[in-house]
């Protein structure tokens, strides 16, 4: 049995940036170091797993643990995250959400406009942009894996990030859904998008080998 917490972390735009990200960073050490004296319970690995905005707290705090020195997690999963929160860096890919129904472009400017206060640049900082961390940081990644779908407007942000932790050396895979949409596994699987069940049951996997490995 492996105890999973789930982080109700601060949300914009009522609680933008850095709230949502201080939330998992004082989840992230009340675990490391206080869990077994709470909760009687001794992880020996810790993995961290986000979807979406999720994928992104994943990647920024996994950047802020190691600029403190703190544990490093024993490996991170992030589902279609957002890693650039720039909206005028240009990828392909972003050419998507000139017509998605699910992240429109004026969506992503929202939704970056919402976290993002003003006086913060996000091409600047990697707690709001972890694709863009040195590569220092990114040399002391954990084993990194990312899902994702072809149709999603932030599939290049992935591959960015995925090309530097390999160009560095670091354990990165990448699975990814051809057709699928951002936000894929939040779908019906049952009566809905039946070749969503798939993308569950290989990010189950995915999490098992991480822990397992």
């Amino acid at each position: 049995m492996v105890p999973i917490f789930s982080i109700d972390y601060r949300k914009a735009p009522e609680n933008p940036y850095p709230f949502g990200l201080d939330d998992c960073w004082q989840a992230y050490m009340f675990i490391i170091n206080y869990i077994d004296r709470y909760f009687n319970i001794k992880p020996n690995k810790v993995v961290l797993v986000g979807d979406s905005a999720g994928g992104n707290l994943v990647a920024a705090l996994t950047v802020q643990i190691i600029k403190s020195g703190a544990r490093i997690p024993d490996g991170i999963l992030m589902a279609y995250p957002a890693l650039l929160l720039d909206i005028k860096q240009f990828t392909p890919s972003l050419l998507i959400s000139l017509n998605d129904p699910l992240l429109h472009h004026t969506v992503l400017k929202l939704c970056i406009s919402s976290y993002v206060p003003q006086q913060f640049d996000a091409k600047l900082d990697p707690l709001i942009s972890p694709s863009i961390a040195s590569d220092d940081i990114l040399s002391r990644f954990p084993p990194t894996r990312i899902v994702l779908g072809t149709n999603d407007p932030l599939h290049d942000e992935s591959f960015r990030l995925a090309n530097n932790l390999f160009r560095l050396g670091r354990d990165i895979k990448i699975t990814e859904y051809k057709w699928m949409p951002h936000g894929f596994l939040q779908f019906d699987v049952i009566q809905g998008m039946k070749e969503a069940c798939q993308t569950v049951l290989d990010t189950q996997n995915i999490i098992q080998s991480l822990l397992t490995s």
